[in-house]
């Protein structure tokens, strides 16, 4: 497929998902509304933010100059770029959403649903904007991003942390079924707890040591009928995990390794993790929520 043909298909997918609902989030309320026409519409917008990404361009100002020197004749009403760039930044809710129609649209195999419970894979990454002593003195999006630890990489750092819970699909990378973004310093435990587990009805999560919380077994259980299988750890006075605490850890982590991959293929294809560049809490969920939905995009249309 050269990439004439990705393109078109890419615009005409994007309209197709605009007119199934989320055009709704891009609404402008104002006055004349109705008679307020743009010439560079909301579509060709994210299109041409979904191309970059899919031509090798993570952010947004060589999107633009790319869009600029080789696509003028197919968008001629492209923006400058600061205003294509305002744009994208006002079509962040938007994008968030186009992220939760894009989990709705991959398909989960049927026999994985013969059991009692459907096994899920929970994990978190982190969506750094600043580092170290820098986390500290950050000043950007403070209402939505604050320090926070990632024990998995020992660094501090100021941004937000993505949470992924996926369904467990043997022999390639689990589909991906709720993400959500909380502030760095959010706790993995609580947010599964106050936010995911109540949408899960009857599902098996194998996460991280994080989720081990022995207290609030039996809750989720009777509550949501949902059971965590945590990678356990030594007690108080325990020297070492005993064989049959050893086996569930391998267990689980057999089962959590294709997150990781799937977090290590996000990052691939869209450079979500470093925030750095972002000013402004607008700023902030476009890199979030447009980089997802292109990795997503790519998946079910090219990849």
């Amino acid at each position: 497929m050269d990439w004439q043909d990705t393109l078109i298909r890419l615009y005409f997918f994007v309209c197709d998902e605009f007119n199934s609902g989320l055009s709704l989030y891009n609404q402008r309320f104002m006055k004349n509304a109705s008679t307020f026409e743009l010439k560079f519409s909301d579509e060709e917008a994210v299109t041409l933010y979904v191309f970059g990404h899919l031509q090798g361009h993570k952010e947004v100002l060589p999107i633009h100059k790319y869009c600029r020197n080789h696509l003028m004749d197919w968008f001629p009403n492209l923006p400058s770029y600061p205003k294509f760039n305002e744009r994208l930044n006002r079509l962040n809710d938007l994008l968030a959403h186009f992220v939760t129609q894009l989990c709705h649209r991959f398909i989960v195999a049927q026999y994985l649903f013969l059991g009692e419970r459907l096994d899920g894979v929970l994990d978190s990454m982190p969506i750094i904007m600043a580092r170290g002593s820098r986390a500290d003195s950050a000043k950007v999006a403070v209402e939505v991003a604050d320090k926070g630890l990632c024990s998995t990489k020992k660094l501090w750092y100021h941004g937000l942390k993505l949470h992924l819970l996926c369904i467990c699909n043997p022999g390639t990378l689990p589909v991906p079924l709720q993400i959500i973004a909380t502030e760095a310093s959010a706790h993995d435990n609580t947010t599964f707890k106050e936010e995911l587990a109540p949408d899960l009805p009857c599902f098996r999560v194998f996460a991280d040591r994080a989720c081990h919380d022995e207290g609030a077994a039996p809750d989720l259980m009777k509550a949501y009928n949902v059971q965590v299988c945590p990678v356990l750890k030594r007690q108080k006075g325990q020297k070492e995990l005993f064989f049959d605490q050893k086996l569930q850890n391998y267990a689980v982590s057999t089962m959590r390794q294709p997150i990781e991959a799937f977090f290590n293929w996000l990052e691939v294809h869209s450079g979500i993790q470093v925030a750095s560049k972002v000013r402004s809490t607008s700023g902030l969920y476009k890199h979030l929520w447009g980089k997802v939905a292109t990795a997503l995009i790519g998946a079910l249309l090219f990849f």
